[in-house]
């Protein structure tokens, strides 16, 4: 999958549950931005607003997420602190 992560702008994780979440920890390796569901380890992996989005298990509520990091600037911000 890492050809696909290298080339997005953002990569959304819409599960009910994970075991651990490696692929969202793959994606921030390439300084991805993340929007994951707020499953059980979301918060273990992303910090809501420093290096992704932890939406709520709605679709309206990961629109939001998507719309939000349609913003170039917030992308470029998140991407920033994931390398940092």
């Amino acid at each position: 999958p890492y050809p696909w992560m290298r080339s997005c702008d953002i990569y959304i994780q819409p599960s009910r549950s994970e075991g651990y979440g490696i692929a969202v920890c793959e994606a921030k390796a390439f300084c991805r931005p993340v929007i994951v569901t707020d499953f059980k380890v979301a918060p273990e992996l992303i910090d809501h607003g420093r290096d992704g989005l932890i939406a709520s298990m709605t679709a309206e509520s990961l629109a939001d997420a998507v719309t939000r990091l349609a913003s170039p600037q917030l992308r470029e911000k998140i991407s920033s602190q994931i390398a940092a």
